[in-house]
């Protein structure tokens, strides 16, 4: 390409080529088709683009203005991700600390808390749940009873509502593993969250009724038709 870009025009002699470009002698034939072929070579480059270079100058500072640009992104993500995990961080150790409370609340003794887990090869990773039973050590979910396992549950349940209520929150049922100790302490943790949280409790637990503020319910008269009931307890009057 440089060699027929000093040529400057097409149909060049080959004796002239060499006598101009103090090549070596050789045979014209062969010099001939290696002028061709350089030729070709340049028509398919096609015309010379004299702003070539202040084009890439240009194109080279655009280049190292985007790279600045995503190295400031790229810091600016893993600050980010360093934030998130403080402050995951933080409301586990607050989470933890509610669970504990409702750990010992329930089952009277004993201690919770709650573990951060990170680990990427495992799809199950994220919090991890530690109890500590009264008088027994507990080797996992499937060492507790049912029971035991609906306290637990309720106590999660109640240490996210102590980190952040909601308006309301809805329990099927979820005192029905419970003995009649327990049923009192589960009514008494449900009327201490009530000023931030109402609770609509499926139940058929008197120690949860008796705490309740409204009961709503179905019953079965004699002809065999289902009745809607509802009233308020503190407006049921007293005898005696």
């Amino acid at each position: 390409a440089e060699l027929a870009g000093r040529l400057g025009a097409e149909g060049f002699d080959p004796e002239e080529l060499v006598k101009r470009e103090g090549l070596p002698r050789g045979d014209p034939a062969e010099l001939g088709r290696e002028l061709r072929r350089v030729e070709a070579e340049l028509k398919q480059l096609g015309p010379v683009n004299p702003l070539a270079q202040a084009e890439y100058e240009r194109e080279r500072v655009e280049v190292e203005k985007l790279a600045a640009e995503i190295a400031d992104a790229e810091s600016a993500r893993a600050e980010l991700l360093r934030g998130i995990r403080r402050l995951e961080a933080e409301l586990v150790r607050e989470l933890s600390a509610g669970f504990d409370r409702m750990v010992r609340e329930l089952f009277g003794a004993g201690s919770g808390r709650l573990v951060l887990t990170d680990d990427p090869s495992d799809e199950r990773s994220g919090l991890e749940l530690v109890v500590r039973l009264p008088g027994r050590r507990v080797d996992g979910p499937g060492a507790l009873s049912g029971g035991e396992r609906t306290l637990v549950t309720l106590a999660l349940v109640l240490a996210l509502l102590g980190l952040g209520p909601t308006p309301l929150c809805l329990l099927d049922e979820a005192d029905a593993a419970l003995d009649e100790a327990r049923l009192v302490k589960f009514a008494g943790l449900l009327q201490e969250f009530a000023d931030r949280t109402q609770f609509v409790v499926v139940t058929h637990s008197r120690p949860t009724m008796e705490r309740a503020g409204a009961l709503f319910g179905l019953s079965l008269t004699p002809e065999g038709v289902s009745r809607l009931f509802s009233f308020r307890l503190e407006d049921i009057p007293v005898n005696g």
